[in-house]
């Protein structure tokens, strides 16, 4: 796919060919220092974060209307085997420097290690909406807090935690895996995408309606409940997206207080190569049913619906603001 751009033509390629587990674990096995390169003198806070973790698989068929990681990983999900995951943690553990904790094991979406397709895949590629795929096996989210256990049996571990957030109907769909995920593996706080709770952006964004959310939300509280622990619930959300209106925002508002969320991961949509919400942004239409969408674009109006979605905040600097004298 070539594509002009001023004087210059663009050529975008293809997303790789998904990789086979042995091709995956053949390059994970490979001699890596795990460490920054040699010029870097300074802490890299990056680095800090990401030091302790470990990827277990690559792609993602969320197949969300404004993501890339479709085509830069691929549509379908290519896990590493049990034993290269764990060979990695025993490297960890062998660090001198290793202080006990595994921050992450994951990828994309890490409730999706190990899935695969009862059928082998298709062309449609939306295995998850508007409903879960019956072809989908999601009783192999098991394998993947199995991973997890098997993982805090290796000497040196003391903790295992999920950093990259997961699937929220995806861990639904099987509760006993959530349940796992949870009450073991969370480490204070678990990042879930909800995006938007209002039908009809969920929908634009090709994701879960705000009641799945919901429903996630009352079993992770009872599952933390049931742990002893008080854990809680870091949600992404994006305004701005085509499709919503300031009216969808004051709905939105209307439901982050009454459940009383403050959010802190949040951000304005932008657009992003090769999306269907980046072909909605330009045109004005969705690409696949030809409906005509609203499209926020001016600077006013992505700012009002961020500060729409950001409540709790502007409530803040209200109360902060001097008094005329």
């Amino acid at each position: 796919l070539y594509q002009k751009h001023g004087d210059q033509i663009i050529k975008i390629n293809a997303p790789a060919k998904p990789m086979t587990t042995k091709e995956l674990d053949a390059i994970y096995a490979l001699p890596y220092t795990r460490k920054p390169h040699p010029k870097y003198k300074e802490i890299i806070p990056a680095y800090e974060q990401i030091k302790d973790s470990i990827t277990a698989h690559r792609g993602c068929f969320g197949n969300c209307s404004f993501c890339a990681i479709t085509f830069h990983q691929g549509p379908r999900v290519q896990s590493r085997s049990k034993k290269s995951v764990l060979d990695e943690v025993r490297i960890i553990a062998n660090n001198p420097d290793f202080k006990g904790t595994i921050t992450d094991i994951g990828g994309p979406t890490a409730n999706m290690y190990g899935i695969h397709c009862a059928i082998g895949g298709c062309k449609e590629m939306n295995c998850l909406y508007p409903e879960i795929c019956k072809h989908l096996v999601v009783d192999d989210q098991e394998k993947y807090t199995q991973l997890l256990k098997e993982a805090t049996k290796i000497p040196g571990i003391k903790h295992v935690y999920i950093a990259s957030g997961l699937r929220h109907d995806l861990a639904l769909a099987n509760e006993k895996a959530m349940e796992k995920m949870v009450m073991s593996y969370t480490g204070g706080h678990l990042k879930i995408a909800p995006e938007h709770l209002v039908d009809n952006v969920t929908r634009a964004m090709n994701k879960p309606p705000g009641r799945v959310y919901m429903k996630f939300l009352e079993k992770f509280r009872q599952f933390s409940r049931k742990a002893g622990k008080k854990q809680y619930i870091v949600p992404y959300f994006i305004s701005g997206h085509p499709g919503c209106t300031d009216e969808n925002m004051l709905e939105l508002q209307k439901m982050l207080k009454g459940s009383n969320h403050k959010l802190q991961q949040a951000a304005d949509f932008y657009p992003t190569p090769m999306t269907i919400a980046t072909a909605m942004y330009h045109t004005g239409f969705h690409p696949l049913t030809g409906e005509k969408i609203y499209v926020p674009k001016t600077a006013k109006e992505k700012l009002k619906q961020f500060g729409m979605m950001m409540w709790h905040r502007n409530a803040r600097s209200k109360k902060q603001e001097p008094r005329a004298k």
